[in-house]
This record gives structure tokens, sequence and C-alpha cells, in this order.
């Protein structure tokens, strides 16, 4: 695009051929994108979801877009284009394509990045779990034609049953072990910023970002926001308690409860109590998991 549309007439006529793999072509690719940006600025904007008028991200229309960002116009099309076939493929698949049931979750995108600091068997770990790949009794079943019994529960094992639904792990408490290193990882987390906010000096209490409204005919002031800006700041004493190797007792300032939620976070001066209650389900579960856990505390 960069060439083809150039201002320059030599520079549009010296467009070089771009050739690729055998199932997708630029040219192909480009032409269809446009045609889905030209026929969005027939349709107009669409709103999503139940976001109130005005509140959808805005994007240039196509007509009155300039050459940069048409450009980025269509290689976002394209993009989403080829996450829908990718995505529709995948629907059509009753095991591999059981992701697309997965709701309520937020997608962890892998960049190369974490590819390469992930550990080989834990990366190979979570990507044949996400499509059902490991040899669970009922893969090894389908695959070999091997008993598909669990070794413990003596039922029909697929990969939710090892993972999340055998009684006789629960019994044994192997998902509580599961669920208390994941705890682990995010006490210690929250304990290090508690430790580092109470630390901090009492003058820069209280300091919130608020919106900046510009008066008309003026420009807006760009500011710089500190990232490390969160609900601690509020207060220079904050107290934690985790409920790990020990019962954990609510503190009884706050109330008096026999309730045991894996973190309580509060501050004695400012009043505020943050209780946090940690459950690590199947994907397909988050929202049963969620209605539950929300029924046990209130």
């Amino acid at each position: 695009m960069t060439i083809t549309e150039s201002d320059d007439a030599v520079v549009r006529t010296a467009a070089p051929r771009v050739v690729s793999g055998r199932k997708w072509n630029p040219s192909e690719a480009v032409q269809s994108a446009k045609s889905a940006l030209y026929f969005r600025d027939v349709v107009g904007q669409v709103q999503h979801g139940r976001a109130g008028f005005g509140l959808f991200p805005k994007t240039p229309l196509w007509h009155k877009a300039t050459s940069v960002q048409k450009r980025q116009l269509v290689v976002e099309e394209v993009r989403r284009q080829e996450e829908g076939e990718r995505h529709a493929k995948a629907v059509s698949m009753a095991k591999q394509g059981r992701w697309t049931n997965w709701e309520g979750l937020e997608k962890k995108r892998l960049s190369w990045r974490d590819i390469w600091q992930m550990e080989g068997a834990r990366l190979s770990f979570v990507l044949r779990a996400t499509y059902d790949l490991l040899p669970s009794p009922q893969n090894l079943k389908e695959w070999y034609g091997e008993d598909p019994a669990c070794s413990l529960c003596k039922v029909p094992a697929s990969l939710r049953h090892i993972l999340s639904g055998c009684t006789t792990s629960l019994t044994q408490g192997r998902y509580t072990w599961r669920h208390n290193q994941v705890l682990r990882e995010l006490a210690a987390i929250l304990e290090q910023r508690r430790t580092t906010t109470n630390n901090l000096p009492q003058t820069l209490i209280g300091q919130v970002n608020f919106i900046n409204f510009v008066p008309a005919g003026q420009r807006q002031e760009h500011r710089t926001i500190s990232k490390d800006a969160s609900i601690l700041q509020s207060a220079r004493d904050w107290k934690l308690e985790v409920d790990l190797d020990k019962k954990l007792v609510f503190p009884p300032e706050i109330v008096a409860t026999t309730l045991r939620p894996d973190m309580v976070l509060w501050s004695p001066t400012t009043k505020l109590a943050y209780v946090v209650e940690l459950t690590v389900p199947w994907e397909e579960g988050v929202e049963e998991a969620y209605e539950r856990k929300k029924e046990q505390i209130f």
C-alpha cells in the first residue's frame, strides 16, 4: 500500500509483486480488507455490548482517513479477518475448539519473549491442555484403545475430570495444594507492594489523579501519570492476612465473623478493607464458580 498508493506515478508503477505462501495472498487480503472498511463506512458506527453511545473506541472513516491511517486500518482489518477465520474453524472442532466456549476469561497473548522465557515442559503443557491434546485416559482410549478409567476413582477420565473433577483428588487435597500454590504467588506480590507502600513518605497520601477538564478554546496539558498509582496509596498502615498453613481468623476490628476468605487487606486509619477470595476452576466453570463464591460470602 505504501508503494501502490504513492503520490508519485513512477513509484506506483514500480510496485513489486508480493509473493507469500500458497494459502494466503497479500493482494487479495488487502483488497478484501479495503472492501470491508468501505462497507463499514456505508453501515456506520455499530454499538457493541452494553456500553452507551460514545463509549466505544472511535476509528477514522475510510474515506476520511489519511494514507497512514488507511494502512493501519487495513492491517487491523486483515488481522481481524484472519482471527475470525481461525475462530470459525475452531468452532467446528468438537474437542480442539472447546476453548471457544470459555466465557468471562481474560485473553492471554503470548509474545515471543514470553515463549522463550517459559520452560519447555510448561509451554508444552499449556498449549496441549488448551487444545485437549494431553495423554488423558479418555484420549488414550481414542488413540490406542486403552482403558479410559481414572486410576483414582475408576470413572471415565477426561482432561476436565483430572484437573478439576476427580472426587478422590479433592479428598486427598491435590486441588487444595494447587489452589495454595496460586495463592502463595498472589500473596507474595501483594505483600511486596504492601511493604513498599507502607514505607513511603506520609506526604504522598491522597494524591489522586482526577479528570482534567479542558475549557473551550484551550489545549489539554499532558501530565505524566505514575504507573505505580494504586488503591494502596491512600494509607501507610496496611495489614495483610492470608489463609495459608494455618486457619485465618478474620480481623475482629473489622467484623466478628467465622468466614475465612483467602486474603484480607485492611487499613485501620482509613477504615478500608479488601477481601480476596481465590478459586482455580475449569475454564468453562468460571462463571459458575463466581456465583458459588458470591453466595458463600453474601
